[in-house]
């Protein structure tokens, strides 16, 4: 049985890590870091959340790492809601990143 070299031991998550990179993947595939995806000005998608900050018809915070989202409107909507994703519907007029 021929013995690993462990002077060198790098994380299997970071082996992972490395793969995926090499491979071109995503970065929020990578990251614990939101994916947002905006489709017109009536709909937007955020994946990889971390809770409900703040909800109103005219503006609502998304909590993500390092980060809240924040979503400006009226007659705004949490149309669905999962441990993963978030998707706000109504007349969109802005979203910001606070950091």
């Amino acid at each position: 049985m021929k013995k690993r070299d462990s002077g060198n031991k790098v994380p299997w998550r970071e082996q992972v890590r490395q793969a995926m990179l090499e491979m071109d993947a995503p970065a929020y595939a990578l990251l614990d870091v939101p994916r947002i995806e905006l489709t017109g000005g009536g709909q937007l998608l955020i994946e990889r959340h971390h809770g409900v900050l703040e909800y109103s018809e005219e503006c609502i915070r998304v909590a993500a790492r390092g980060m809240a989202i924040r979503v400006t409107g009226m007659d705004l909507q949490l149309r669905t809601m999962t441990k993963t994703e978030i998707t706000v519907t109504g007349l969109i007029a802005s979203v910001e990143l606070q950091r």
